[in-house]
């Protein structure tokens, strides 16, 4: 009766330790939905993608995608950073990290494969603006206390068709790089530069048209007080 008694005792620690051990072994949430329109969903590696719904956590490595042209959501980091991603847009959450205490431990990196994002920094970015990594097919981008659009934008036989990574919203003296594939270092430091970058050709800098103010305008949930007024029909962000 003592053995028996002794063997559920230890059979229910165990438990216990295996429970706590994989409850500490869970990565934490790099934060949560906060506005989600239509569908989207998440997956990590080779996993089941999940459906994401407004409030539900994502995590670093989370691939996010909103398969059609009505879906779209915003995405709320845990260190008050923003990106909102359009229709028909995909993007890998690579890494995220934010530490309050120590600004070396905390790191962001998005990699953006197709359609229409708006990055808004956070306290990342405030504590050291290298600790950012926001790449694409053809370029890699620095951002230090700004909004910015960003297109992806494919043809419609899935080729790569060209990128614009647009300065919308700046604080006095901050400027946006984005570096091609070539390594040329291109900089935007007035709101409507976007630096436009295509396969193999030089990228280059110039003013957002007002065709592309009006779709970047329409991707993103909620529009700004720098996105022009809406006009009728949208594409979507993919192609």
């Amino acid at each position: 009766m003592k053995r028996s008694r002794h063997f559920a005792i230890l059979t229910c620690l165990a438990l216990v330790l295996a429970f706590a051990a994989v409850r500490a072994s869970a990565p934490a949430p790099a934060g949560t939905v906060e506005e989600l329109q239509g569908q989207a969903q998440a997956r990590q590696g080779e996993e089941a993608p999940r459906k994401l719904a407004k409030g539900a956590p994502f995590f670093a490595q989370d691939v996010v995608t909103t398969p059609t042209a009505g879906d779209k959501l915003r995405l709320a980091f845990a260190d008050g950073s923003s990106l909102d991603v359009g229709p028909e847009s995909q993007v890998a959450l690579k890494d995220f990290a934010y530490d309050e205490a120590d600004k070396d431990k905390s790191k962001q990196v998005i990699a953006m494969g197709k359609g229409m994002f708006r990055y808004v920094t956070g306290k990342v970015v405030a504590q050291n603006p290298d600790n950012l990594k926001i790449q694409s097919p053809l370029a890699v981008v620095g951002i230090r206390g700004t909004v910015t659009d960003h297109w992806v934008k494919y043809k419609p036989n899935g080729e790569l068709d060209s990128e614009l990574h647009a300065l919308r919203e700046t604080k006095s003296g901050t400027v946006v790089t984005v570096r091609d594939a070539e390594g040329k270092e291109l900089s935007l430091d007035k709101p409507g530069q976007t630096a436009w970058v295509r396969p193999n050709l030089p990228g280059a800098v110039r003013q957002l048209s007002d065709d592309e103010m009006q779709s970047l305008g329409k991707a993103p949930i909620k529009r700004s007080p720098f996105d022009p007024p809406a006009r009728a029909s949208f594409s979507g962000g993919a192609n």
